[in-house]
């Protein structure tokens, strides 16, 4: 028993890249936008998604696309604040759940 109620560890399948890469892009940029700006999103969407920070996992991912565009930022400022070490949605999630494992 947590401070959020009962836990259980389940199994989450973690996505393919280029479907993780896609989640993470939806509704902040598409290939239909300035090709600059897509491939430099997409090129920090794939190290975002890998295994070095959020391997594949959907939630984690759902969570950054909707951090980035809650706050009209974009996929390279996000990947820039968290390899600086600033604090995000996902890493407070991720920290909250390890504590309580």
């Amino acid at each position: 028993n947590t401070c959020l109620g009962y836990t259980k560890k389940i199994k989450v399948d973690v996505l393919e890249e280029e479907e993780a890469v896609d989640m993470l892009l939806h509704d902040i940029v598409s290939s239909d936008d300035d090709g600059i700006l897509y491939e430099e999103s997409k090129e920090a969407a794939i190290k975002l998604v890998s295994k070095d920070f959020f391997d594949g996992l959907p939630l984690a991912i759902a969570t950054a696309n909707a951090q980035i565009i809650d706050e009209g930022s974009n996929v390279q400022k996000y990947l820039e604040d968290i390899q600086a070490g600033l604090p995000n949605n996902v890493g407070k999630a991720v920290d909250k759940a390890l504590e309580k494992a």
